[in-house]
């Protein structure tokens, strides 16, 4: 299945109290379930004890499948300069409760969407 632009709101004009953009590469049920919610999730890092958002700085690149966004929520400070994360604790990190496990989330912008399943480890 090819990938479909579902929206972009670009150029956004971002507030001065945002950050971003950030880009995440993803199937499209998390683009779907991000959209819906206006939140971003993140569950516990591989070879870390706790939980955080993760995403990469700048635009979603052409040819990937994901989403674009900005949030008010600053990224740790600390972290590699292609990568940001939100860790659980964090002022602006949230969590929610799913049905099989809990996971952190902030609130975002999302700006743009580009479905496809190459990228997809969903049990769908």
């Amino acid at each position: 299945m090819e990938s479909e632009l579902v929206f972009s709101r670009l150029p956004y004009a971002a507030e001065q109290d945002e950050h971003g953009p950030f880009h995440r590469i993803q199937c499209a049920h998390l683009n779907e379930t991000m959209c819906a919610s206006g939140l971003i999730g993140g569950n516990r890092s591989y070879g870390v004890g706790f939980r955080r958002v993760h995403a990469y700085t700048g635009s979603l690149p052409d040819g990937e499948d994901g989403i674009e966004f900005w949030t008010r929520v600053r990224p740790d400070p600390g972290t590699p300069p292609h990568l940001a994360y939100w860790s659980e604790g964090s002022d602006g990190v949230g969590t929610l409760d799913l049905t099989d496990r809990e996971i952190v989330t902030i609130a975002a912008t999302i700006v743009k969407r580009v479905d496809g399943y190459a990228h997809c480890r969903c049990n769908r």
